[in-house]
């Protein structure tokens, strides 16, 4: 009887190891990475440049600075990082009447889409100090007009989670389409402000979709 016990206790720490062992794989592969910037360089975790860009196309003279930095040791909140993160932060020009300026990576060379029907939305572990909008850059929008959600500005490291549902695009400007997450060829920090004034840091420890 006791070494029957014994053996029980065997098979069920054997199940629980197997269990956690698992859980752990099956909590990682949740996870879709762009990008966790360990590689402290600007391409992307698919291998694709980050892409800086501004409104001097339409005329503006915004000005962005974009690295990838090691984390301060003085950073706080519950999700605060360690190694690097992007950091990004500009001046909004006078030249255009809604300035702006951001970042962007596409996922394939060339702006194919990949299929992310596997997957739920993003998600993101951030600080930022100014509102942005976070774009998804999809191949049926030709105009700009592109699904966007709106991150509200935190001083402390956050992690969101957020559902392709609630990414919409403007009802001011623009032709609508309907938004397709096999159509998704790139991802874009998008920030806008009033002119002549400086914007906020924002810093990106990882980019990843999720199941």
């Amino acid at each position: 009887m006791f070494l029957q016990n014994k053996s029980t206790v065997r098979v069920w720490l054997v199940a629980i190891l197997l269990s956690v062992f698992w859980g752990n794989v099956s909590k990682a592969e949740e996870l879709l990475i762009i990008d966790n910037f360990e590689g402290a360089k600007s391409k992307s975790q698919l291998m694709i440049e980050w892409e800086k860009y501004t409104d001097s196309h339409a005329g503006g003279d915004s000005k962005i600075e974009f690295a990838i930095n090691k984390v301060p040791a003085d950073s706080t909140g519950e999700d605060q990082p360690e190694g690097h993160v992007a950091s990004l932060h500009g001046h909004f020009g006078d030249g255009f009447s809604y300035p702006f300026f951001g970042m962007r990576t596409f996922f394939k060379k060339g702006g194919t889409p990949i299929d992310l029907s596997n997957y739920k939305g993003v998600w993101i572990r951030l600080k930022n100090e100014n509102n942005f909008a976070l774009q998804l850059l999809t191949a049926n929008v030709t105009d700009y007009n592109e699904f966007s959600f709106t991150v509200s500005s935190s001083d402390e490291w956050k992690t969101l989670k957020i559902p392709f549902s609630v990414f919409e695009q403007s009802a001011f400007f623009g032709k609508k389409v309907g938004f397709s997450v096999e159509k998704i060829r790139g991802i874009v920090v998008h920030v806008t402000g009033a002119p002549e004034t400086e914007s906020e840091q924002i810093e990106i420890d990882q980019i990843a979709f999720y199941r």
